[in-house]
């Protein structure tokens, strides 16, 4: 889906970098797992010269991605579910959009392949759940305790 967003930008050639923006903290250590994670991933399986990350909170800031890309093109993924001020404003704003040179995508939306995740999840922790024979834990009870969020605020909150 990453490449999906980001091809319909800026084509994926070695004379390109593609930059994923999440949101970031240094208060929570797992804020930068995802982005590095999936950076990681499409260093390997995708054609852009470099895949490279930023944040709106911690560095390497949003605001200096353009300062640390070596291609003369890049496109910039947010890795936002929706839209906010920040997908809105901030993001466009510190990347200096109007200087050229960087596109933007959108942040995944309504992308089926989202849903798809969501589906997915709900129905393997049925599955899990179904294997317990104790009467007392419904699926809905069990997954109210141990839901693992899908999509967040930031702070891990759905």
């Amino acid at each position: 889906m990453l490449l999906e967003k980001a091809s319909t930008h800026v084509p994926a050639t070695g004379e390109t970098s593609l930059v994923l923006v999440g949101f970031g903290s240094s208060s929570k250590p797992y804020h930068r797992q995802a982005a590095n994670y999936h950076a990681a991933r499409l260093r390997e399986q995708s054609d852009y010269g470099e895949v490279l990350t930023c944040y709106l909170i911690q560095n390497p800031t949003v605001e200096c991605i353009r300062y640390n890309v070596s291609n003369p093109r890049a496109v910039a993924v947010p890795l936002f579910v929706s839209r906010t001020e920040a997908t809105e404003r901030r993001v466009p704003e510190e990347l200096e959009l109007d200087r050229g040179g960087i596109e933007y995508a959108d942040p995944f939306g309504d992308h089926p392949r989202i849903t798809d995740a969501i589906h997915a999840e709900v129905e393997k922790q049925r599955a899990l759940a179904y294997g317990d024979t104790s009467a007392s834990r419904s699926f809905e009870a069990q997954l109210t305790r141990t839901c693992r969020p899908v999509a967040t605020d930031g702070e891990g909150v759905l």
